[in-house]
């Protein structure tokens, strides 16, 4: 079988199985390799084992009870052994969460929990944990007209003019009480995952094989309040942000990446600028949210 081509995060991916969400492309030499097949259940002498996850330096092992087991190694290579019966959709899930961010860890890449759009010929960041809101802004901004390089991990590189990130998997996923507000009624959704409980909204689009210079970054959270807010960080809450929507912060001790990361982290937040933005609780008006966003963002 002639295997899968893709590219994402700066990597060409070569894959055994397809992967829709990825952007195909058809030369390039393979920097990942992606397998089906076996799957150790233990890794030989782990230094840290967690919740789901055991790790040491050249290796990483995602252990699941119904999904997959994953083995990502060496920031090259990743073996995935789907348990019997699981979804496709969930195996796909996991190998472009848990799998990508243990591959970028692997690789001194710092993979942020977050979506992030073009603005011009810069890019800005919305980072939050799961369920806050970014995946229902970032679709109001594709249909602003501003193209979307991802919507669950930022892949940060330092760059000469800063930091910049590379464009990765350019699908969105909504929850069905989205995809069902009048104020979404210009989405087209595709298949219902049911496995996931949520409708993916496919970008298509032509993205940029190079990293994009990352103009700001907003840290979403939620207050108790009906009213938005806009607080620029500066300093030590900078860090700290940055920190919390590390994607999967938990393997870094393992994998012997704490100080690396730490460094990339502190340069990150030494030049570039940040903000904290309050969402109104719910019902949360999101394209008076995504309205304001964008006359911070672009003046």
């Amino acid at each position: 079988m002639v295997p899968f081509r893709y590219r994402a995060y700066g990597l060409i991916f070569e894959s055994q199985f397809e992967c829709p969400e990825l952007v195909a492309v058809s030369d390039g030499q393979p920097d990942v390799f992606v397998a089906e097949g076996h799957v150790p259940e233990q890794l030989e002498n782990p230094t840290r084992a967690g919740f789901k996850f055991q790790a040491r330096a050249d290796q990483l092992l995602i252990k699941t009870n119904y999904i997959a087991n994953i083995l990502i190694s060496q920031g090259n290579r990743i073996t995935i052994q789907p348990k019997a019966g699981a979804h496709p959709d969930n195996v796909r899930a996991l190998f472009l969460g848990w799998g990508i961010a243990a591959l970028l860890h692997q690789r001194n890449t710092l993979p942020l929990h977050g979506s992030v759009v073009n603005v011009g010929d810069e890019c800005v960041a919305f980072c939050a944990p799961s369920g806050t809101g970014k995946s229902s802004l970032a679709a109001l901004f594709v249909n602003r007209g501003y193209a979307l390089l991802d919507d669950n991990i930022v892949a940060i590189v330092p760059s000469d003019s800063g930091h910049g990130v590379y464009p990765g998997c350019p699908v969105i996923k909504l929850p069905d009480d989205v995809v069902r507000r009048p104020d979404y009624a210009f989405v087209t959704p595709g298949r219902y995952q049911s496995a996931l409980r949520k409708f993916p909204m496919s970008v298509c689009q032509e993205l940029p094989a190079r990293p994009q210079p990352l103009k700001k970054i907003y840290i979403l959270t939620r207050g108790r309040r009906p009213d938005f807010a806009l607080k620029p960080l500066n300093g030590g809450a900078k860090f700290r942000s940055l920190m919390k929507n590390v994607f999967c912060s938990q393997f870094l001790h393992g994998m012997g990446k704490l100080s690396d990361q730490f460094r990339n982290i502190e340069s990150l937040a030494a030049n570039t600028p940040m903000a904290e933005v309050r969402l109104p609780d719910w019902p949360t008006p999101y394209e008076h949210v995504a309205q304001l966003l964008e006359q911070d963002f672009t003046r």
